[in-house]
């Protein structure tokens, strides 16, 4: 959590969390079984949940379509369970997902059966790494990367290719883009999507470090409100 909170192109005024707190410089206020008493963090476990699930539609049934996972995204199933007994586990099976369902002799398959290389052990929690393994499976020439305007990414700079151009570096992705923000070869920094050009290149300006979000607009609390049973803005900042 904490590396994904690190990652954020904004800087949070306060941090919600559930459970236990994370050693971050802001202020923060821990809730137990948060998802459940908290509005905030509940909507966020169902974006972090519908993300995954999408994740596991999109990447993992493409490389390990034995499983199913477009069917049933990795939960537990029957159909799920008899896949596993039958292949074994993937690279990205959670390990202690796969005790409760697996007999310890089959924990220890390795992904031989499945003709698998680079197998590594990470967690579909850890989306870096997801990305980073997808990034290793897949070639060059399949890889592509939606963003659209106002999305902000962490960036690494590969290549300065002149005319304000630069090879980049996202997750598993790499792609030419231009930039608003001088930056130097081999620089991280957190980008903000501002446009496309004619060719297809993206347009990304650095995002300050320490920028606050900004106050959300009235339509939105009156979307909040609607959308949590509650009316006005005062009431939807409680309700949050």
């Amino acid at each position: 959590m904490k590396q994904a909170v690190e990652s954020l192109g904004v800087r949070p005024c306060h941090l919600l969390v559930d459970a236990e707190t994370v050693d971050l410089d802001f202020p923060q206020t821990a809730i137990i079984h948060g998802d459940a008493v908290s509005q905030s963090i509940g909507a966020a476990s169902i974006l972090a949940k519908v993300t995954r699930d999408r994740l596991c539609k999109e990447i993992w049934d493409l490389h390990y379509p034995a499983y199913g996972i477009a069917v049933h995204k990795g939960y537990a199933t029957r159909h799920h369970r008899s896949m596993l007994i039958e292949h074994g586990p993937s690279p990205l099976h959670r390990r202690s997902f796969l005790g409760k369902i697996l007999p310890e002799e089959q924990l220890a398959l390795t992904t031989e059966k499945l003709g698998l290389k680079r197998a590594e052990a990470v967690t579909t929690m850890n989306i870096g790494s997801l990305i980073k393994l997808i990034g290793d499976v897949q070639p060059a020439a399949s890889r592509t990367l939606e963003l659209r305007p106002g999305q902000t990414v962490r960036a690494q700079v590969v290549e300065l290719m002149g005319d304000n151009e630069a090879l980049l570096q996202i997750g598993g992705t790499q792609l030419v883009a231009k930039l608003e923000t001088p930056l130097k070869q081999g620089q991280t920094a957190v980008l903000q999507v501002q446009s496309e050009t004619a060719d297809g290149k993206l347009v990304l300006k650095r995002q300050e470090p320490g920028k606050t979000a900004s106050e959300p607009t009235d339509e939105v609390w009156k979307s909040l409100g609607l959308k949590f049973g509650v009316g006005g803005k005062e009431q939807a900042g409680q309700a949050l």
